[in-house]
């Protein structure tokens, strides 16, 4: 099970922009996860990436 479900049905800027403006927190939330679970595996800081989404 993904842990981005949400963010992985957004394939172009048109969808984000479609999206129920109550569904944004869920999508920055769901980036958040998705930019932390790439720092662990690959390495490296998140901290400039994790500031555009708050």
């Amino acid at each position: 099970m993904s842990h981005t479900p949400l963010l992985d049905l957004i394939e172009q800027p048109q969808q984000l922009r479609a999206l129920d403006k109550g569904r944004l927190p869920q999508v920055a939330d769901e980036l958040r996860t998705f930019l932390l679970e790439s720092v662990v595996r690959t390495g490296g800081h998140f901290a400039s990436n994790l500031g555009q989404l708050n």
